[in-house]
C-alpha cells in the first residue's frame, strides 16, 4: 500500500498553494508557517499548537484542516487525521478534494489495521470502506495510479481476510465437532460411574442399618443402667441438700449478728465524721475570713503606693513644666536682649554715618522732602516693619509648637490611672 510519501509530497504541494495563493489573513498565515515548518523538523506537536492557533482564527480554512490532518497521520493519530482530512473535505476546496479523499481512504484503512487485532469483523468493515474512498479518488482523477494500486491492495486484503475467516470458521466447526464427541463420551463413562457408585452406595446402606440396629440395643442397655444410677444420685443429693441446708440455716444467723454489729459501728463512725466535718467548716470559715482581711489590707497597701507614685509623678511632671517655662523665658529674654543689641548697633551706625555726612553751606528748600524720605526707607542693616512682624509671628510659631511637643511629651509620661472597682 502506497501511504507514507503520497503524503509527504501532498504536504509539500498545500505548502506551496498556500505560500502562493495567499489563501490566510495575516496571522493566520504567520502560524501556519510556522507550523509546516515545525512539519518538515518533524515537531509534529508544536506544529498541531500552530496548526490549532491559526484555525482559531480561520477555523474553515481547508488547507490548514489539511495540513493539520497530515500532521496527525504523521503522529499515528489516524482517528483525529481522518476527522481532519473529512473537515478539509467539507470546505469544497476542489484543488485539494483528490489528495483529501485519498488520505481519507489511508487513514481508515491504518484505522482497520490497529482494529484487526482485537475485532476482525470491525476490521474487515473499515478496509471495505477504505475501498469507496479510493474509488472515489479514482473517479475524480483516473490517472491517480497510488489510489488504483490502494485499491487493488486493499481488495486483496479483504479477501484474505475473508478466506481466512472461513477457514477459522471451519477450524471452529471441526473443534465443535470433536467437542460434542468428547461430551458424548464423557457423560457415558458418568452414566457408568453413576451405577456403579448406586450399588456401593446400597450396600453401605444395609451395612449402616445393622449397625444402627446394634447401636441401638446397646444404648437401651445403657440407659436402663444410667436411670439405675441417676436414682442412686438423687438419693445421695438429697441427703447433701439436707445437710446444706441446716448449714446455710446456720450461716445466716451468724452473718445476722454480724450485720446488727456492723451497723453498730457504722452508726459510730458516721457521728464522729460529722462532729469532724463540723469542727473543720469552722476552722475554714475562720481562714476564709483571715484571708479576706489580708487581701484588703493588701489592697489598701497598694491603693496607698499607688497615690504616692500618681503624687510623685505630678510633682515631678510640674517642676518638668517649671524648668520649661524658665527655659522659654531665658530664650525669650536672650532673643529680647539680641533684638535689642541688634537695634543699639543700628542706631550708633545710623549716628557714625550721620556724623560722616558733610553739612550744607546753603539753605535747600527740597532738603526737608529729602530727608523725609530718609525717614521713610529702612536703613542698611535695620528691619522694617513688616520683617520685624514676621519675625514676630515666626517666634510665636515655634513657641506655640515647642508647647505642643511638650504637652504631648507630658502626656506620655502621665502614669497609668489605676481605678478599684
Amino acid at each position: 500500500m502506497k501511504n507514507g510519501k503520497e503524503l509527504i509530497v501532498v504536504v509539500v504541494a498545500v505548502v506551496c498553494v498556500f505560500s502562493a495563493g495567499q489563501a490566510y489573513a495575516a496571522s493566520a498565515r504567520s502560524l501556519a508557517r510556522k507550523g509546516d515548518k515545525l512539519y518538515k523538523e518533524m515537531e509534529y506537536e508544536k506544529a498541531l499548537e500552530e496548526y490549532d492557533r491559526a484555525l482559531e482564527k480561520k477555523p474553515d480554512d481547508p488547507v490548514i484542516q489539511y495540513n493539520r490532518a497530515v500532521t496527525l497521520y504523521s503522529k499515528g493519530n489516524y482517528t483525529g487525521a481522518k476527522e481532519s482530512f473529512t473537515s478539509s473535505l467539507a470546505s469544497g476546496e476542489e484543488d485539494l478534494e483528490d489528495r483529501t479523499v485519498y488520505n481519507i481512504g489511508n487513514s481508515i484503512y491504518r484505522m482497520a489495521e490497529e482494529a484487526e487485532r482485537k475485532d476482525m469483523q470491525a476490521a474487515l468493515k473499515s478496509y471495505k470502506n477504505a475501498t469507496q474512498y479510493y474509488k472515489r479518488v479514482m473517479e475524480i482523477a483516473p490517472d491517480d495510479f497510488d489510489a488504483k494500486f490502494n485499491y487493488e491492495y486493499t481488495l486483496k486484503k479483504i479477501k484474505d481476510i475473508e478466506s481466512q475467516g472461513q477457514q477459522q470458521q471451519q477450524q471452529q466447526q471441526q473443534q465443535q465437532q470433536q467437542q460434542q464427541q468428547q461430551q458424548q463420551q464423557k457423560d457415558q463413562k458418568d452414566q457408568e460411574d453413576q451405577k456403579d457408585q448406586q450399588d456401593q452406595k446400597d450396600q453401605e446402606d444395609q451395612k449402616d442399618q445393622k449397625d444402627q440396629k446394634d447401636q441401638q440395643d446397646q444404648k437401651d442397655q445403657k440407659d436402663q443402667e444410667d436411670q439405675k444410677d441417676q436414682k442412686d444420685q438423687k438419693d445421695q443429693q438429697d441427703q447433701k441438700d439436707q445437710e446444706d441446708q441446716k448449714d446455710q440455716r446456720d450461716q445466716k444467723d451468724q452473718q445476722d449478728q454480724k450485720d446488727q454489729e456492723d451497723q453498730k459501728d457504722q452508726e459510730d463512725q458516721k457521728d464522729q465524721k460529722d462532729q469532724k466535718d463540723q469542727q473543720d467548716q469552722k476552722d475554714q470559715e475562720q481562714k476564709d475570713q483571715e484571708k479576706e482581711k489580708q487581701q484588703q489590707e493588701q489592697q489598701q497597701q497598694q491603693q496607698q503606693q499607688q497615690e504616692q507614685s500618681r503624687k510623685e509623678q505630678e510633682r515631678q511632671r510640674r517642676q518638668q513644666e517649671q524648668k520649661e517655662r524658665k527655659e522659654r523665658e531665658e530664650q525669650h529674654r536672650q532673643k529680647q536682649q539680641e533684638q535689642e543689641q541688634r537695634e543699639q548697633e543700628q542706631r550708633e551706625q545710623e549716628q557714625r554715618e550721620q556724623e560722616q555726612q558733610p553739612q550744607p553751606e546753603e539753605f535747600d528748600e527740597q532738603a526737608p522732602e529729602s530727608e523725609q524720605q530718609m525717614d521713610m526707607q529702612p536703613i542698611e542693616g535695620q528691619m522694617t516693619e513688616e520683617e520685624a512682624e514676621m519675625l514676630l509671628r515666626s517666634q510665636q510659631e515655634e513657641e506655640n509648637r515647642m508647647r505642643a511637643e511638650q504637652k504631648k511629651a507630658r502626656r506620655g509620661q502621665r502614669p497609668p490611672v489605676v481605678r478599684d472597682w
